[in-house]
Parts: C-alpha cells; sequence; structure tokens
C-alpha cells in the first residue's frame, strides 16, 4: 500500500505513501464484497502507476464494478491524472462508464454498454463534458470513504 519511490545517489526514497486508497475486503455493511485486488491490479506503464480495482459481492447484490486511477509523479509528489470507473447489473448485463481526464479537464460517460452479452447490437450512448482541470494528490485519495461521501467526489 505503499506508493512513490525516487532513486537517489543514496538509494530509494519514499516521495508518497497511502493507507486509504485500497479498500479493505468486505465491511460491516457488506460482508460478502470480494477483495478488490482480487481480480485488479497495480502497476507501472510508461512512467504511469495504474491501480485497478474491481468490485463484486458473492451475495446481496447483481451490482458490479471497477474503478481505475491513473497516477504519475511530479515533482515530489504523486499525481492523479485520470480515472475510470464501469459500473454493470450482472443481472441485465448492462452498465455505464466514466472516464475522466484530469490533465485537460474532459469527462467521457458512456451509457447502456453492453458488459455481458450482445443481444441489443446498440452502440453505448456518449456524451462529453468539460470540467475544470483538477490536481488532485494521492494523499488526498480516501477511496473507503466514497460510499459515505455525498455528493461523491469524482475519484470514487
Amino acid at each position: 500500500r505503499r506508493l512513490g519511490l525516487r532513486g537517489t545517489p543514496g538509494g530509494l526514497r519514499q516521495i508518497a505513501a497511502s493507507d486509504r486508497i485500497i479498500p479493505p475486503k468486505g465491511n460491516a455493511e457488506s460482508t460478502c464484497l470480494a477483495d478488490p485486488l482480487e481480480d485488479g491490479d497495480i502497476k507501472i506503464e510508461r512512467g504511469l502507476i495504474k491501480i485497478n480495482l474491481n468490485y463484486w459481492a458473492s451475495c446481496g447484490s447483481w451490482g458490479s464494478s471497477s474503478r481505475t486511477y491513473t497516477l504519475r509523479v511530479e515533482q515530489d509528489r504523486v499525481r492523479l491524472i485520470g480515472f475510470d470507473r464501469m459500473s454493470f447489473s450482472r443481472a441485465s448485463g448492462l452498465g455505464n462508464e466514466i472516464s475522466i481526464d484530469y490533465l485537460r479537464g474532459r469527462v467521457k460517460h458512456s451509457s447502456e454498454v453492453v458488459v455481458i452479452g450482445d443481444e441489443t447490437g446498440k452502440p453505448p450512448k456518449v456524451r462529453w463534458e468539460r470540467v475544470r482541470p483538477q490536481a488532485i494528490y494521492l494523499e488526498d485519495l480516501a477511496v473507503t470513504r466514497c460510499d459515505d461521501l455525498d455528493p461523491q467526489p469524482s475519484w470514487c
């Protein structure tokens, strides 16, 4: 759960850490929630840190979702530059997606996305939106609080 190391002449130096970005498996309200990293991952691609979390419950819900946080090191901080969320119903196979580019201030909303099956043959409905570019840093992310926030910040 520690992120952000920088090479120095004396070795590696930690520049950022978070115990709040990876939520725990299950909780008092959702005891059937699987570990979000079970089918997710944390990887570094082309200098970007990608954290992919999958949410699904083995009981009590037909809903499932995934969230991907894209971060990069800027000077001595780790900045959130992108966020993607896909949620769908395992019963209907239809879902919604949102993709946010915090650097350019663009948001792509897709609805009626076919996740399971392809009976309709219809493309998803897509809507674009502009938002103010934001600087959100690793220490600002507390994804374990996302379900309690109203309104939810865009990184939930």
